[in-house]
């Protein structure tokens, strides 16, 4: 997986984590939630991005 293929994929599933969120009812109705349901998608692009990587060197070190 290439360096742009990750970031894609970290961009997009965050983006579709924060779709489904907003869709289910998470809707922030004031500023401050709003700070924080953004701070959880950062948070998801951390660990989605992580979770990457680590597959990345895995699948490497199979191959």
């Amino acid at each position: 997986m290439s360096h742009a293929r990750l970031f894609l994929s970290v961009i997009l599933g965050t983006l579709v984590y924060l779709v489904i969120s907003f869709v289910l009812g998470d809707r922030p109705a004031e500023p401050a939630a709003w700070v924080r349901f953004a701070l959880m998608g950062v948070v998801f692009a951390l660990i989605l991005g992580t979770g990457l990587l680590l597959l990345r060197r895995v699948s490497k070190r199979i191959d």
